[in-house]
């Protein structure tokens, strides 16, 4: 494959802390991605 295009669009501003997400954008998607093209264990400490 190319390329592909992935529409995760999802809220990406939060007025308050809510459960593991802060206030300010909340980077939706992202983990997700990482962690499709890089593997589970890419982003464990």
């Amino acid at each position: 494959m190319k390329w592909a295009h992935l529409d995760i669009a999802g809220p990406v501003l939060s007025v308050k802390d809510v459960g593991y997400l802060p206030k300010g954008g909340t980077g939706f998607g992202v983990r997700t991605l990482v962690e499709f093209v890089c593997g589970p264990n890419v982003l464990r400490i």
